[in-house]
């Protein structure tokens, strides 16, 4: 090419350069983690009353520029950098790339050892559509919080729900006690009070759960969308007589039972939060099992069915509650297919659900393929993930790793996994534990994405709470999944990676590419109405890319 033409070339790759400088944040990143550091790859983010990293607005490239969020098990957390569509798909060359921070766009900055994965983005939308992310208020997350001043309840609870925070939608509410709480209790304790006249909420909704539902209401800038699920019915409901333990609903309490559901409702309706959802009953296998040690009730999917469609569901549609969302299962995918499926295969019964709930604890087992199976036999169903938390099995010794980075890429994976086998959403257990991982009065103590020291008065953000942020952020409600499709360099010896990818409500793309080997891997993105970008992965690294 002539001198001649070089110029004017030139001339407009520099203008556009300046273009997409000025559109970079002014701080180029969010405000910094402060870190603490367990051990090499073991990091969380120190937050008090004064200070706690926060995210930046999301601020959309022009046309043809790449956001990129990265967080690593080094110790990056949510840095921002760019990159750039070439303006075809043959991969020339950009000299604009190697000028922006954090680019790699271009072939000859590969490492030619590197495994090389191409990744398709089509705008094929799929039928399902992001509902959102969240977190259980449970009771020891009250208790935690209140161990903490003011402001820095706050920042804790700004950090899910807030302006500047990960952009959490979804919250959980146990109707009544639950093993993370001081104590068994339900609404409903008085033996034989078929009327439910002595119904009410509890000290422990009043002192750990609606102070922090109000919070995050206030700070929350989008709607909250609030779901119920119980553990257990009152002892006197149940064939065993007690909270814990083997025990079933007798059935001559079917409709105590489905009348207690519209109770609670109306008295969380009436402090300020109507609620958009319930789950049927919690892990409804573990009442099922003799001595089982913390708050259960056990149902059989036949028995399940009855009441939903004889009681629960005919009692909510004639209440005010008309329109509320009713989830069945809440249980592992183990229970997959067959649970649903001897529920939703009966009309009467199906007709008053809106979803299947699904627990993540089996997932090492089952895999995701159940959850596909279960998606392709009722494709109208939605697919919810309702629980999920780290070390709580109880082959984990650890119950809490600080800055476990293999627990971040645990969270991470189990979401993209689901997104792409029709999930609509994933809910955390506990927003918040203590530094032994409760506090639960039946002694079973897990991990959480925060953790609340009490001596020190700060929280910690593990390697969990920002793979949350990574998807909860940037795959916005009422966002449509996209057909992404990843092609290896070579079949037999590919370095697996993982992805998803949604078009948002403002029609722009969000892509979440997650790197769990002990290898870099370099990623072209493929979008046929953009072009081609070069991005590398590195190993034990995620990355949020936003573009137009």
């Amino acid at each position: 090419m002539s001198s001649s033409h070089q110029s004017p070339t030139l001339i407009i790759q520099i203008s556009l350069l300046l273009i997409f400088l000025t559109f970079l944040p002014s701080s180029y990143g969010n405000s910094a983690c402060v870190s603490k550091i367990y051990g090499e790859g073991h990091i969380v983010c120190v937050c008090n009353a004064t200070y706690c990293d926060d995210m930046d607005p999301v601020t959309l490239q022009p046309q043809g520029g790449i956001l990129v969020y990265t967080s690593n098990r080094e110790g990056a957390r949510l840095q921002v950098g760019s990159s750039v569509f070439q303006h075809n798909r043959y991969f020339h060359p950009n000299p604009i790339a190697a000028m922006i921070p954090g680019t790699r766009n271009t072939k000859t900055q590969q490492n030619p050892l590197n495994p090389e994965v191409k990744i398709q983005v089509t705008r094929v939308k799929m039928p399902q559509k992001i509902l959102g992310y969240g977190g259980a208020f449970t009771d020891a997350t009250g208790m935690n919080l209140r161990n903490l001043d003011p402001a820095t309840q706050e920042k804790l609870i700004r950090s899910y729900y807030g302006p500047d925070g990960i952009g959490y939608t979804l919250g959980r509410i146990p109707m009544g006690g639950c093993d993370f709480s001081p104590r068994n209790y339900t609404y409903a304790d008085s033996p034989g009070d078929l009327n439910l006249s002595l119904f009410k909420l509890q000290p422990e909704d009043y002192l750990y759960k609606i102070p922090y539902l109000r919070l995050a209401h206030r700070l929350s800038p989008k709607k909250i969308r609030l779901f119920g699920s119980p553990w257990t019915a009152p002892p006197w409901m149940k064939t065993n007589n007690d909270y814990i333990g083997m025990g079933l609903l007798r059935p001559e309490y079917y409709q105590v039972w489905a009348n207690y559901f519209v109770k609670f409702l109306e008295s969380y309706e009436a402090e300020g939060f109507p609620l958009w959802g319930v789950t049927t009953q919690n892990e409804p296998f573990d009442g099922l099992i003799p001595m089982f040690p913390f708050n259960c009730m056990g149902w059989l999917p036949e028995n399940q069915r009855d009441w939903i469609k004889t009681n629960l569901g005919p009692t909510l549609r004639k209440s005010k509650f008309s329109d509320l969302k009713v989830i069945i299962l809440d249980e592992n995918t183990a229970a997959l297919p067959r649970y649903p499926q001897e529920i939703l295969s009966d009309k009467e019964a199906a007709q008053y659900v809106w979803g299947i709930g699904i627990h993540w604890y089996s997932t090492d087992i089952t895999k995701h393929d159940p959850i596909l199976q279960t998606h392709q036999m009722f494709p109208e169903t939605h697919i919810l993930g309702t629980e999920a938390c780290a070390g709580f099995l109880p082959w984990q010794r650890e119950k809490v790793i600080m800055g476990s980075w293999e627990r971040g890429e645990a969270y991470a994976e189990d979401i993209l996994q689901g997104i792409r086998n029709h999930v609509v959403g994933w809910t955390d257990w506990n927003l918040a534990l203590n530094t032994e991982g409760g506090p639960n009065w039946a002694k079973f103590a897990a991990d959480s994405a925060i953790i609340v020291n009490k001596t020190s008065g700060e929280f910690y953000k593990q390697p969990m709470f920002y793979a949350l942020a990574h998807v909860a952020k940037f795959f916005l409600p009422e966002s449509h999944v996209l057909q992404i499709q990843l092609t290896y360099s070579d079949i037999k010896n590919s370095t697996e990676i993982i992805s998803a990818g949604v078009q948002r409500p403002d029609g722009s793309i969000a892509l979440m590419l997650l790197n769990t080997n002990e290898v870099d891997v370099d990623v072209t993105i493929l979008d046929e109405h953009r072009g081609s970008s070069y991005i590398l992965l590195p190993r034990r690294t995620m990355k949020t890319l936003i573009y137009i």
